[in-house]
């Protein structure tokens, strides 16, 4: 004869095991998050570019997105968001979902220039942004319309002493790391510059004559060298160009002014770490290809695709460093 199961023991073991399920659903959560990183990415990506088409960090997004779209299995849809200084884009990343879907490609100037100069910051791009990879570095060109009398620094130098206030340069704007280069080049030379900011590239007007200076990245510059559309005057590197070996540096004149920029991958802040792993991987992979390595080559970019940790470790280096260079020139935006 079967013994009879007593009803209260029975509701006392079903409650048991229901606490032991319901306890053990918080430690099941992190796999989840796994599971759902895994999973990704299931719908196309945007990866945000915070400058207008054909500047140096754009020319170097759309040459990674087709491979990086390849390799996650959806398509990457470069969205140019210009203006402020780099602030517009970053914040919109900043503010977007952590799910993977909205990126950052961007530049130094984000996390280690505006900080410093916009007090108002309606984000945090130490604290809202994660980094995923600094990608590549890049230096920039001093350039001048050809109709200028000038064709070395030195007498570009002597130009502007003569008539202060009377040549005029672009910049991606108030704060931009174009503005702050050639506010560095003007003060250490002991000129005065009218500053011209742009949200596009500035280099049309260059060559137009509507501004006769510019202060720009190599991958943009050299190329209007070479064909003769502009002069340079100056490359901001600490060794001359393997390809312009006739082209001075900055350095050469004034030894405290080597000037590099560089590129790098952010998410917002609280994407799952195996998406931020993932991207990292796939970055990093990518500009060490021996095609793309060239490609970035042609445009005088150098392929780097660091640890999150390393890139980290760069991003507060260089926080330092401009901190105190736009304290000596009273640089700041309210």
């Amino acid at each position: 004869m079967k013994k009879a199961i007593d009803q209260p023991t029975s509701r006392r073991r079903c409650a048991l095991v229901a606490g032991l399920a319901a306890g053990a659903l918080p430690s099941l959560a992190p796999l989840a998050a796994v599971a759902q990183g895994a999973a990704w990415p299931q719908r196309p990506i945007k990866l945000i570019v915070p400058q207008g088409p054909g500047g140096g960090v754009d020319i170097v997004a759309r040459m990674l997105a087709p491979l990086l779209g390849e390799a996650l299995g959806q398509p990457i849809v470069v969205d140019n968001r210009p203006g402020a200084s780099t602030n517009i884009g970053a914040e919109y990343v900043a503010r977007a979902a952590p799910d993977g879907y909205t990126v950052l490609f961007g530049i130094n100037q984000t996390a280690t220039m505006n900080p410093h100069i916009y007090p108002k910051l309606s984000f945090n791009a130490l604290t809202d942004l994660v980094p995923v990879t600094q990608t590549s570095t890049v230096a920039y060109v001093l350039t001048v319309n050809n109709e200028l009398p000038v064709k070395t620094l030195g007498e570009l130098v002597e130009y502007a002493r003569k008539n202060p206030g009377k040549l005029s340069y672009g910049s991606y704007g108030a704060g931009s790391a174009h503005h702050l280069l050639t506010e560095m080049l003007s003060g250490t030379a002991g000129i005065q510059m009218t500053q011209v900011p742009y949200k596009q590239p500035p280099v049309t007007d260059l060559i137009s004559g509507n501004i006769q200076v510019l202060v720009d990245v190599s991958a943009v510059m050299l190329p209007y060298v070479k064909a003769g559309s502009v002069r340079g005057l100056a490359y901001t590197d600490a060794q001359r160009h393997p390809a312009f070996p006739n082209l001075p540096t900055l350095s050469e004149t004034y030894p405290q002014l080597v000037m590099v920029g560089w590129h790098g991958v952010w998410v917002p802040k609280g994407t799952p770490q195996p998406i931020v792993d993932r991207l990292n991987s796939e970055f990093r992979r990518i500009v060490q290809l021996p095609e793309i390595r060239r490609k970035l080559a042609d445009f005088s970019v150098q392929a780097t695709g660091t640890s999150a940790a390393e890139f980290r470790d760069i991003i507060a280096r260089d926080y330092q460093r401009w901190r105190t260079v736009i304290r000596d020139r009273n640089i700041r935006i309210d």
